[in-house]
């Protein structure tokens, strides 16, 4: 039976009102050509804080043309951190604001800014940033494209730790025969405050941020990763 038409019955669609309001399951819009930041953001934390109900705006601008009439909505409200609260269970892209939030939240501010240094050194060598798509814990891998190839190296954790991707590296690319992962893992080793197993060298061994915090042990590490970057592009 449908809820509306000619052929709705009447019952039926106040009971399921009567349902859904009881349950919470109700969406509040504010509708305007022009919504305010302030309104902007009590829309987003309303709707961050209230489940399953939501509330949105949508702004409605008018652009006149000629002999044209057009309206462009913009939906505001729906943002990632409100749908992950809203549904758990569905994957969760996450991004540079969401990531560092939680990273901060988690360990700290001074963890939250190695973070930020490694994802600045990512960028200043021309790396393609991936973010994960954790339904928890959110990450970003910084990626070596080279040749059509897109070649794992790193990945950062808002659960305080990187990971160095041997177990992908081993897979293809110039750092695939394991003398160059070997290289690769003395190097780091040598780097204060490493250690890892030689045993590590198919899987994905993490360290600490919280151990990348010293400007000299921080250094250290990225230019070590700048020569594994320098080693798969020269193939």
């Amino acid at each position: 039976m449908r809820l509306l038409g000619p052929d709705a019955d009447p019952d039926n669609f106040w009971q399921n009102v009567k349902t859904n309001l009881q349950a919470g399951r109700v969406c509040l819009v504010f509708v305007a050509d022009h919504i305010p930041t302030e309104l902007r953001r009590v829309v987003e934390f309303l709707n961050s804080q209230m489940g399953p109900a939501e509330v949105l705006a949508l702004e409605l601008k008018q652009y006149v043309g000629k002999s044209v009439k057009s309206l462009v909505p913009r939906l505001i409200g729906r943002t990632a951190m409100a749908e992950q609260k809203k549904h758990p269970g569905s994957p969760r892209k996450w991004d540079e604001p969401t990531f560092f939030a939680s990273l901060e939240h988690r360990h700290g501010k001074q963890v939250a800014n190695t973070a930020k240094q490694i994802l600045e050194w990512a960028r200043s060598r021309g790396l393609r940033i991936w973010w994960g798509e954790g339904q928890k814990d959110g990450s970003f891998f910084p990626m070596v494209d080279c040749q059509g190839e897109a070649h794992w190296l790193i990945s950062v954790w808002t659960y305080g730790r990187l990971e160095v991707q041997f177990q992908f590296m081993q897979s293809n690319g110039p750092l695939a025969p394991e003398g160059a992962c070997l290289e690769l893992l003395q190097s780091l080793n040598a780097v204060p405050n490493v250690s890892i197993p030689s045993s590590a060298i198919t899987k994905r061994p993490s360290i600490p941020l919280r151990s990348r915090t010293d400007e000299v042990a921080l250094s250290e590490f990225l230019q070590t990763l700048s020569w594994a970057v320098d080693k798969i592009r020269s193939g």
